[in-house]
């Protein structure tokens, strides 16, 4: 465990240990004894649990991964707790499922092509049972010549659009933008429609091979398309590294799909997310798979040394920001205590050869906050003129700084 003085970083304490060992796909024999550890230590707290796993959309589940263990472990209002959700999202599950078939006969109809990818088709392909995996709105792609008529389709039935526009910035939208999100007022059900998925430099012949690749789906007498499943997992990689992982569902789905192989070609994968722009998501969702769950990766997918080195450091960032409640992102001591103590994995280089002076250590993690900080630009500074950027980025820097000074000086960074 990580520890500073005493202190236990919250990437390290057990309840956000619990949680990733319940992201693991396959129940072994020895999980049980090592869930009842983790809940049986003293620093365990049910309330920040729970809390974590409502915020990663893992409650459905904590619930299936908690059941089997004896009351004695868990406290019944938990259990209650994580049974009403159960019941809750599986109930959700068959009104998104409902409206789904409602829209794919919608667009069937108008014989547009659709490619249903994530929400629940996804979850009865990956969980033996889906009311598990938890399912927030119901995600469409559609060629982008489409969209306005998707978009007229959806207003004139009853749909509500998040934005409205003016002529010309519906243009400049649809240029830059790739997503359009409804919402149903009497369901409250999200719909997002998606004309592309890809990072913008991805060409369009690219995005017409994804097309062809797609595979046909008939639900409840609706036509639709699905994408394959090696462009699938390059689209979870890819999204899950945009959001940086910070909801943790994402990272289940692909230990699921690794787990399972699904028949997927690795070296397919590794031309078309090159292609595609996307190996970088496909590294980093690999890499963490192996260091926080375990997995073993698949042979064609081994990275350079290089990407290793940078991934060990991004990998002790994203863990301190997704079990942090303060401040964002971890100081420097935080994050040297998750690098230092990175669960064994196969990319892991030799002590020997790869610990560098501190100096060198202090770099690497000033390196990794200020990539982070580039990525977060849209969300730290959405409303701000750009030449405005360079002041924000150094007012940010300087608050960061002092809290990490802060840490340290309290004894936990």
């Amino acid at each position: 465990m990580s520890q500073h003085d005493g202190y236990c970083f919250p990437g390290k304490q057990p309840d956000a240990r619990l949680l990733l060992a319940c992201l693991r796909p396959t129940v072994k024999s020895g999980d049980g004894a090592e869930l009842a550890q983790l809940m049986g230590e003293s620093s365990f707290n049910w309330k920040r649990l729970l809390l974590l796993a409502d915020v990663h959309g893992l409650l459905g589940l904590l619930h299936k991964r908690l059941e089997p263990c004896g009351r004695e472990l868990v406290p019944q209002e938990v259990r209650e707790h994580l049974r009403e959700h159960y019941e809750e999202n599986r109930r959700r599950q068959m009104a998104l499922t409902q409206t789904l078939i409602e829209l794919l006969r919608l667009l069937d109809w108008r014989e547009i092509p659709v490619i249903v990818f994530k929400g629940p088709l996804m979850a009865r392909a990956l969980y033996p049972d889906p009311a598990v995996r938890d399912i927030a709105d119901l995600d469409l792609l559609v060629p982008p010549v489409e969209v306005l008529k998707v978009k007229a389709m959806l207003l004139e039935a009853g749909y509500q659009a998040e934005k409205s526009f003016t002529a010309r910035q519906e243009r400049d939208y649809l240029r830059f933008n790739s997503q359009y999100h409804f919402t149903h007022p009497s369901s409250g059900i999200p719909v997002e429609i998606h004309w592309r998925f890809f990072p913008s430099h991805c060409q369009d012949r690219l995005a017409a091979e994804v097309w062809a690749r797609a595979q046909p789906i008939y639900l409840s007498g609706a036509r639709a398309l699905r994408l394959a499943p090696e462009d699938q997992f390059i689209y979870l990689c890819h999204h899950g590294r945009n959001h940086t992982w910070a909801i943790l569902k994402f990272l289940g789905d692909l230990a699921r799909i690794v787990a399972s192989d699904q028949d997927l070609d690795w070296l397919e994968v590794v031309g078309r997310a090159k292609r595609l722009g996307m190996r970088d998501g496909v590294d980093e969702a690999l890499y963490l798979l192996s260091a926080w769950l375990g997995m073993e990766t698949p042979p064609p997918l081994r990275i350079t040394a290089t990407a290793r080195r940078r991934l060990d450091a991004r990998a002790a960032l994203i863990r301190g920001r997704i079990f942090r409640e303060r401040w964002g992102l971890p100081g420097y001591g935080e994050w040297l205590g998750y690098l230092e103590n990175q669960a064994p994995n196969p990319f892991r280089a030799s002590s020997s050869g790869d610990r560098c002076s501190s100096p060198g250590l202090a770099a690497r993690y000033l390196g990794v906050v200020a990539r982070k900080l580039i990525e977060d630009r849209n969300y730290l500074m959405p409303s701000i003129p750009p030449f405005l950027y360079p002041l924000r980025s150094v007012v940010w820097w300087t608050r960061h700084l002092c809290f990490s000074a802060i840490e340290a000086l309290m004894g936990r960074g």
